[in-house]
Formats: structure tokens, C-alpha cells, sequence
């Protein structure tokens, strides 16, 4: 197993993730670091670039989000997470490749869902979040939201921006995938 170095909670250093060494590595290098050098891969190198442009991807949301309120609802982070960047913890690329890996990696066991992966993702993705966003800001103290909320206060205008979101990043990795320049994420 190679440990993923992680982020800053609280102001102790916590690992983001287990993962199984399988001969190459699944980010294209480790961490943040490797994030950001599979982001900027070629088409070509398959895999690994589309995974790192998911998890850019997944930040620019996040940074439009807390800045303009779109598309997931008026929201700030907090300096429980370090490092930032644009005021968004870094860390959040990486959630969002952590999630959509997750949908993506169950879907390669069932090719019959074609197209049909990219609405039942969205929904799974999105369902993910009922449980992450309420114990990340009641719990945690991750980010505020500035906005009363009707599910545990969460706004509605959430599980609507990730299901958009979440819709665009599986939509253009399935079109990836079948144009045959990478076999999934």
C-alpha cells in the first residue's frame, strides 16, 4: 500500500487516502503534486490525465462555488483545511476524484449502462453528498453555507450544483471512454 500525503485538519496532518500499489501508480505520482502533473497529461496517457482533469475540474467547481454562489449555493471554507488555494483546501480536488473514481470504478463492471452511467452516477454521486456535506459543515466545520438550508442545513441549491456537476465531469469521461482513448478513470 502507498500512503497518499494528505492535508492539514486542525493542525495535524491527516493522510487522504490507502492505495493498493498495482505496479504504476493510479494519480500519476503521489498527492496533491501528482494531481496536478496527471491533470496536465496528455489524451494519450488515458487514464491518468482524465482522472487529474476530474479532480481540476472538481476544484474550479468548488472555487466558482465559493466566490459566485454557483452552482452549488452561497458558501465559504473555512481554515480547517490547509492548503488553499483561491480559498478553496486543495484537498478538494482530490475529494472530487475520490467520489467520481468511486462511481466510475463500479461502473467498469457493468458495461451494458452506456450512456445510462452518467444519470444514475449523477444521482449516486449526489447521494454521497446527503452524508458528506452535513457531518463536513455541522460536525467538522469545513465550510459555512450563507444560506439557510432545508436538509440539515444544507441548501436544496447543493444537490442540484453536484448533480450538474457531477453529470459533467461523468459525461465527458464516458465520452473518453468511448472514443477509445481511455478505458475509464
Amino acid at each position: 500500500m502507498g500512503l497518499l500525503p494528505g492535508v492539514v485538519v486542525r493542525g495535524r496532518p491527516v493522510a487522504l487516502a490507502m492505495a493498493p500499489n498495482s505496479g504504476r501508480q493510479r494519480l500519476g505520482g503521489s498527492g496533491i503534486s501528482g494531481l496536478w502533473r496527471s491533470a496536465g497529461a496528455r489524451r494519450r496517457r488515458g487514464r491518468q490525465g482524465l482522472a487529474g482533469s476530474g479532480g481540476v475540474a472538481g476544484f474550479l467547481a468548488e472555487v466558482l462555488g465559493s466566490r459566485a454562489g454557483v452552482p452549488f449555493g452561497p458558501y465559504s471554507y473555512t481554515a480547517a483545511l490547509q492548503p488553499q488555494m483561491l480559498g478553496v483546501p486543495l484537498v478538494m480536488a482530490c475529494a472530487w476524484l475520490i467520489v467520481l473514481g468511486y462511481v466510475k470504478a463500479w461502473f467498469t463492471r457493468f458495461d451494458r449502462l452506456g450512456w445510462g452511467q452518467v444519470p444514475v452516477g449523477a444521482l449516486w454521486v449526489t447521494s454521497m453528498d446527503l452524508i458528506i456535506d452535513p457531518v463536513a459543515t455541522t460536525a467538522l466545520g469545513y465550510w459555512r453555507w450563507h444560506a439557510d438550508g432545508h436538509y440539515m442545513g444544507v441548501p436544496l441549491s447543493n444537490f442540484a450544483g453536484w448533480l450538474i456537476v457531477s453529470a459533467l465531469l461523468l459525461v465527458s469521461g464516458t465520452r473518453v471512454q468511448l472514443r477509445g482513448t481511455a478505458q475509464g478513470w
